[in-house]
Parts: C-alpha cells; structure tokens; sequence
C-alpha cells in the first residue's frame, strides 16, 4: 500500500453510510508499478467496526463506470 488516509468528515462515494463506518482514502501499487486509488468503507451500518466488511470503490478512468468489491454479503 502506497498511502491510506481516514476521512473524518467525507465519506467519499458512499452515500448510504452511517457514523458507525469508518472511510478511508486509499492508493496502492501493482508489482509492476502501476498505482489504483480509491475509498474504502470499514465496518457495518448498525455495529460498526463489529463487523468484518470491507468495501472497496476503485476511482473509474474518466468516462468509465466505478468498479466496487465488498468482502460482505450484506455490507449493512
């Protein structure tokens, strides 16, 4: 990971939170180089960081749709 930054007022694209999420900004690196930005949201929308999700919003090229990857069924 290149960098990672917890984003106290904004929540990014993620519209749909709650105060019981935590945001982060994000930029990682491939092996080869290449670098990928985006938001990640921890945690639940009811209990928070009790519960192990992660979703992940990669930042689209421009005139591209947003790629998502959550690790929860049921992000919420």
């Amino acid at each position: 990971m290149v960098s990672a930054k917890q984003c106290e007022f904004r929540m990014g694209p993620f519209r749909d939170g709650s105060v019981m999420q935590v945001v982060f900004r994000i930029t990682a690196e491939y092996p080869d180089g290449q670098q990928i930005s985006g938001w990640a949201r921890c945690g639940g929308y009811f209990r928070g960081l009790w519960v192990d999700a992660v979703e992940f919003r990669v930042d689209p090229p421009s005139g591209a749709f947003p790629v998502i990857f959550s690790t929860a069924k049921d992000v919420k």
